[in-house]
């Protein structure tokens, strides 16, 4: 992102490393996106925020809120973690994870994101070895309470409404801060029939004093979406045998419905020493019903035996019916709820910080579907404890740092995980390296149901970076490179050589074995070019590759470009604020890894322009050119998008 020459990036300050760092001392890579940030171009969606970032990349199909699936160093969802105002989002079923809730929270709420690079397991436990998305929402300050309203209008009958109340109240005995957020979203979709529909509230209280700080937070999405059939080959294709068709649906729909209830405790014991009491509670729900319709449409047969019909000849008119049959109900519920209690002590000085925690988890998930016999449930129950430390050697310029965590499974194994990282700096630059240690754990769907297999290890990773910080022309120029390599062993597949008599065909059994490997260089540059103008970019090169169990052989990983940038120049005056950013990305394979899909350019751009203190109005336009973009092969793109909006300022 843009910064102002003013506010250099050795000003930012990383929390959630746990112990509040200074970004030019990280031995990792790590971004911050603020909520100006966010404000100035507009987003309508997280998604687009971290599609901005280095290492960050998303498969999104169809219209808005739908399908969104994040890709971050080489990895999918399952090694991404998130966390919101401290909590872990913990989705041990659900088929995009976190993309869902990255798709569709409102991006108003949010007071910063921070990308946390590499592998955390040792301050988070499980499936982070790409890394941490950490996301705070808004919080109130001192003063009077203002309140805001905001509405806006764009493509595909995109129509949102939203407000904001936050203030709050000083005297001699501390200060309490509150800060409301609401939003209420109804849209259109590429096809026939699509919509969108989303419900969104976070509320934060908070009060402190010299030695207590305490707060609650409520946050919840809860949102609705229909989508169309998706009709394409299963067999290997190339580019010119493959094909793809939506057929509009009415009656398929998914709903999803997300919140969490955060609390803390904080006492400050001395000017070094405090310690800190947090308790979590998460829900999270999701729906997918499928009603059968009988006919929905005709297509053009594309080849002759198109869909497995041996009468079929290419140019037939064919019928495509319904998953269903008419009037039969296909429908998946997905729940799990989680209870996470944590303590933390804080030692800080000049030299040295450490936090020493411990966590207990639990959580409860259940998946029941029209072709479940039964509901299918598991636990996923833990005890950890971690210490997390640095160390600054005297006046040499060298901070090291080091973590530790053990996990203990209920049931199930123990695991350890650690990191040991080293930063260097020197004059205005800094040279940075860490070894981490990360693992996965199984999901529902692979430990139950009837391919499940109880017998499961957690997939293994050890990752290594080497980095480089610079700042140039008194911080007007910065730029940042890093190096990465990551090894995943025991990956789990679908080991179709195991005797199973609950597979329809007698074979079939999660089983560990495969291996996955990813490495890459991410670049950062931001450059000042005067006090209102900036030119902003970053560029990620990601080599990501499989190994089947028994094969010597590695190949590309599905739906992971090797070469992804952006660039983009950002203009702000006493009114005005403007942009204008270029994301390119690579060729990608489509899921089965048979057809690359085109690379392609996406030129954004975006205004904002405060008429007074109070009332302003803004404009974003995805896609200006309307390049035809394949994020998903066969599906059809959203081509141009452009949204209006205005913000005002009632007291």
């Amino acid at each position: 992102m843009a910064f102002a020459a003013e506010k250099k990036p050795t000003d930012i300050i990383i929390s959630a490393t746990k112990i509040e760092k200074n970004s030019s001392t990280l031995t990792q890579s790590a971004t911050v996106v603020t909520e100006e940030e966010i404000k100035e171009q507009g987003f309508t969606n997280v998604t687009e925020v971290l599609r901005q970032q280095a290492g960050i990349e998303f498969k999104k199909v169809n219209g808005p809120g739908h399908f969104s699936y994040i890709k971050m160093r080489g990895f999918s969802t399952g090694h991404i973690l998130l966390v919101i105002d401290g909590v872990k989002i913990s989705h041990n079923g659900a088929p995009d994870g976190i993309g869902a809730i990255l798709n569709q929270m409102a991006p108003e709420s949010i007071e910063k994101i921070e990308i946390l690079r590499g592998p955390q397991a040792a301050l988070y436990g499980a499936n982070s070895t790409a890394g941490v998305i950490a996301i705070t929402t808004k919080s109130g300050s001192e003063g009077r309470p203002s309140l805001n309203i905001g509405a806006e209008l764009g493509s595909l009958s995109w129509k949102k409404a939203r407000a904001s109340l936050s203030g709050g109240h000083k005297d001699d005995s501390g200060i309490l801060t509150y800060a409301i957020n609401l939003s209420k979203t109804d849209s259109d979709g590429i096809i026939y029939k699509e919509f969108y529909k989303d419900t969104g509230s976070q509320l934060k209280l908070n009060y402190s004093n010299s030695s207590i700080e305490t707060g609650i937070n409520f946050w919840q999405t809860e949102s609705e979406f229909n989508f169309s059939d998706f009709v394409e080959p299963y067999d290997d294709r190339t580019r010119n045998t493959f094909y793809g068709f939506q057929i509009p649906d009415p009656h398929q729909d998914v709903s999803t419905k997300s919140n969490l209830i955060n609390w803390f405790f904080k006492y400050t014991l001395t000017d070094s020493l405090s310690h800190k009491l947090q308790f979590n509670v998460t829900d999270s729900t999701r729906k997918s019903r499928d009603l059968g319709d009988g006919t929905l449409g005709e297509v053009i047969a594309p080849e002759d035996g198109f869909l497995w019909n041996p009468a079929t000849l290419a140019g037939d008119i064919i019928s495509i019916s319904d998953g269903p049959r008419a009037g039969e109900l296909n429908f998946i519920d997905y729940d799990e709820d989680s209870q996470q209690i944590s303590y933390d002590i804080f030692y800080q000085s000049d030299r040295f910080n450490s936090v020493l925690g411990f966590e207990s988890f639990r959580s409860n998930a259940q998946n029941n579907a029209y072709y479940l016999p039964i509901p299918t449930s598991g636990e996923l129950d833990y005890n950890a404890a971690y210490l997390t430390s640095d160390y600054t050697v005297g006046d040499s310029g060298i901070v090291l740092a080091t973590s530790i965590r053990h996990d203990n499974y209920k049931n199930w194994r123990e695991k350890t995980t650690g990191s040991l990282g080293i930063n260097y700096s020197f004059g205005e630059a800094s040279l940075f390296a860490n070894y981490g240690t990360s693992f996965k754990t199984p999901k529902l769907s692979d430990t139950t149901g009837n391919y499940g297999s109880n017998t499961l290890l957690p997939e293994s990773g050890a990752t290594s970076e080497l980095g480089f910080r610079q700042q140039l022309m008194q911080g007007r120029l910065a730029w940042d490179a890093t190096l990465w390599r990551t090894q995943l062993d025991d990956v789990i597949f679908l080991d179709r050589t195991i005797e199973n008599s609950l597979s329809w065909n007698g074979f079939g059994l999660y089983n560990n074995g495969s291996e996955q490997r990813t490495q890459g260089l991410e670049l950062n540059l931001a450059y000042s070019l005067s006090s209102e103008l900036t030119l902003q970019g970053n560029y990620t090169h990601t080599d990501s590759e499989m190994k089947a169990s028994g094969s010597s052989t590695w190949t590309r990983t599905v739906q992971i470009t090797r070469n992804k940038g952006n660039v983009g120049l950002f203009y702000s005056a006493d009114k005005l604020t403007t942009s204008i950013n270029a994301y390119y990305s690579g060729p990608r394979l489509r899921w089965l890894g048979d057809v690359e899909m085109k690379r392609y350019v996406r030129v954004d751009v975006s205004s904002r322009y405060n008429f007074t203190d109070s009332f302003s109005v803004y404009s974003r336009i995805e896609n200006l050119l309307d390049e035809d973009i394949e994020e998903g092969l066969g599906y059809e793109p959203q081509g141009t998008y452009v949204v209006l909006g205005l913000d005002y300022k009632l007291f």
